[in-house]
């Protein structure tokens, strides 16, 4: 039926059922829930997180995150690597059922308290005191109004209280700092014998053994299925010839997309960071501030400014005399932008405070903004228009062969009637085809394995073009006869057969070893040469052996009283047969240094532990709902 309606949609029989089904929608009602639905990202318990809301939300973080990576990542790579669409409504979630339970709570935020929390604010204060105009300014460069300034503190001072009363007595103790401490600096020792497989090389299995072990490992020998196909590739390039670009369409387009042939105000800077903590007080800022215009006088008297900065910036740049490169303003946070792009080039600039400190900027050139005109824009519009229009003319084509043909069909003789282009591959496994001009063989491999025997896959946009494929052949996987692999059988054999007689020997080794014998006479027994390690702790590799997760994991869980292993482990090089030499524990000096630090760690993190269980559970406990459809991809 679908097959049907498919191949006959441009039929007016068609269209009247089609516009019968749409009359039926509109008087259901369904056009006005999905009205209602497209306002409405998420309720949480009844309460509503508007899609306005949620694009601000978005953009904002999308800007966040473009700051952090400092544009080293663009947009996309951003989405894939963090899903800032997920991050977003988590968020606005997040702070919707903190502000509920504040409520259930009854915590509360007065008017007094906000304002003294924002006139106590550094960022805000001159001298000492709260400056309104400095409060202004700062609110402007950041896009707040003051009523959503107050509005996001209050909210913030809100959740703050809550998670502090929900996070009292979640504290590290001394003796989880000393545990702590203990396992991450203690060292140990081990003696070792290796058994590697291949000096057990005069193994020959017999033919017996080799059929038994295709027996039991038949699935290693399965062969992958394959398929042949035919495609239709419909390149927009060769399609270029046939479009025609009127002076008047290039002047309509150049008039409606005037901002494109606008070139931003660039600069090419170097600066030099004195990093400064968002939440530090005033006397760390001034502090800072103050190293950061000794520096600023020895560039203005002349010291070359990449020296300067490659001594004493604290800034990723530092090792390229900070040089940042030409940027437009959107690329820096605001207070930097500001100051780079107020500045002629050859100038240095007094210290700029930024979240991430002090900055002393050198522009070094100034591109200024430009716009192309008409006649400078006309070539780069005309090949534009050219490659939309071939593009789709190039879809149009694809459709009409695809609306021509259905599963069964010979694509390949249906293109032929069209004068169409037609590829053909050779089989080809879930590795792809071998044939060249095949741009994404990737996605070409996909689309082919998901279609049965002589299915036909829908128009695909693939590349630059579109594509219509066609399986013409299908093998499927099968376990060949023994015969035909009866060579790779027996040298798999005899693989096996040398990591077990690895394995036996280094487990009898370790049994000579329970029964009091050293590791010396019993190597000596099975021809390898003890070998032992220096002190190492529990990252990073060991020494002689290598880096050996699982040898290390054993290691440390030998003890002066169970020294040896129970079991032989397996490391890249071999089988290992080992015994715990020396466990060394860390002094109480080094204790003493860290143990601060130690409990501020280990206290965020059973915090942040806590934290997330509590929400989890809040949500778990909460009625949810997400309009999928309208988060950002």
């Amino acid at each position: 039926m679908l097959s049907l309606m498919r191949k006959n949609a441009g039929r007016w029989l068609i269209k009247i059922v089609l516009f019968a089904i749409v009359i039926v929608f509109v008087f259901w009602g369904v056009g006005s829930m999905r009205s209602r639905n497209k306002t409405e990202v998420a309720e949480v318990n009844g309460e509503v997180i508007p899609v306005e809301v949620y694009r601000q939300t978005y953009y904002r973080m999308m800007d966040d995150l473009r700051r952090a990576y400092g544009g080293q990542v663009d947009d996309n790579m951003l989405k894939k690597m963090l899903n800032p669409g997920e991050m977003a409504l988590d968020r606005l979630v997040e702070r919707i059922l903190l502000s509920q339970e504040a409520g259930r709570l009854k915590i509360e935020v007065d008017s007094d308290e906000l304002a003294q929390a924002i006139y106590s604010m550094p960022v805000f204060q001159v001298d000492g005191a709260f400056n309104m105009r400095r409060y202004q300014q700062v609110l402007a460069q950041n896009n707040l109004s003051d009523q959503r300034f107050r509005m996001d503190r209050k909210e913030a001072m809100l959740l703050n209280k809550l998670r502090a009363i929900l996070l009292v007595g979640v504290v590290a103790s001394e003796d989880d700092a000393r545990a702590w401490y203990d396992w991450k600096n203690t060292q140990v020792s081990i003696e070792y014998a290796l058994f590697k497989p291949e000096q057990y090389g005069d193994l020959q299995p017999t033919d017996e053994q080799v059929r038994a072990y295709f027996d039991d490992h038949k699935d290693n020998y399965r062969t992958q299925p394959r398929i042949k196909a035919t495609y239709v590739y419909f390149d927009p390039a060769s399609m270029k010839s046939d479009v025609q670009i009127s002076e008047e369409a290039i002047a309509a387009y150049y008039q409606e997309h005037k901002a494109e042939f606008r070139k931003e105000k660039r600069v090419k800077a170097r600066h030099i960071l004195f990093k400064v903590d968002k939440g530090a007080d005033a006397a760390r800022v001034e502090a800072r501030k103050a190293e950061a215009m000794k520096v600023y006088q020895m560039a203005k008297a002349g010291k070359d400014f990449a020296g300067l900065a490659k001594k004493y910036s604290e800034g990723p740049s530092k090792d390229k005399g900070g040089e940042l490169g030409w940027f437009t303003r959107s690329r820096m946070v605001k207070p930097f932008a500001d100051k780079a792009f107020s500045m002629a080039a050859g100038e240095i600039g007094e210290p700029v405070r930024t979240d991430f400190g002090w900055h002393v900027i050198k522009v070094e050139q100034v591109e200024p903004a430009t716009t192309q005109s008409l006649e400078q824009a006309a070539p780069s519009i005309r090949t534009r228009l050219t490659n939309e229009k071939a593009k789709k003319l190039a879809h149009e084509k694809a459709d009409a062969l695809y609306d021509s043909v259905f599963d069964g069909d010979d694509l390949l003789e249906a293109a032929k009637s069209q004068q169409a282009p037609v590829h053909q591959t050779d089989y080809f496994t879930a590795q792809g085809p071998k044939e060249k001009g095949i741009a994404d063989k990737r996605k070409f491999t996909k689309i082919a394995f998901d279609l049965d025997k002589m299915a036909i896959s829908e128009v695909q946009e693939f590349g630059d073009g579109y594509l219509i494929l066609q399986v013409t052949d299908l093998k499927p996987a099968v376990i060949p006869e023994f015969e035909k692999v009866a060579q790779r059988v027996r040298a798999d054999t005899i693989k096996d057969q040398q990591q077990q007689k690895a394995k036996a020997d280094a487990e009898a080794l370790l049994a000579e070893l329970k029964n009091g014998g050293t590791i010396a006479q019993a190597g000596a027994r099975f021809h390898v040469q003890p070998e032992q390690t220096p002190l190492f702790g529990r990252s990073g590799a060991i020494p002689t052996i290598g880096n050996e997760q699982q040898i290390s994991q054993m290691a440390f869980g030998l003890t002066a009283d169970k020294p040896l292993a129970e079991n032989a482990v397996q490391g890249r090089k071999g089988w290992y047969a080992i015994r715990l030499k020396e466990r060394k524990s860390p002094d109480e000096k080094g204790f003493a240094k860290e143990r601060k630090m130690i409990l501020k760690r280990l206290t965020e993190q059973k915090q942040k532990s806590a934290y997330q269980d509590w929400m989890a559970d809040l949500r778990s406990r909460s009625k949810i709902k997400v309009n999928r459809s309208l988060l950002e991809k």
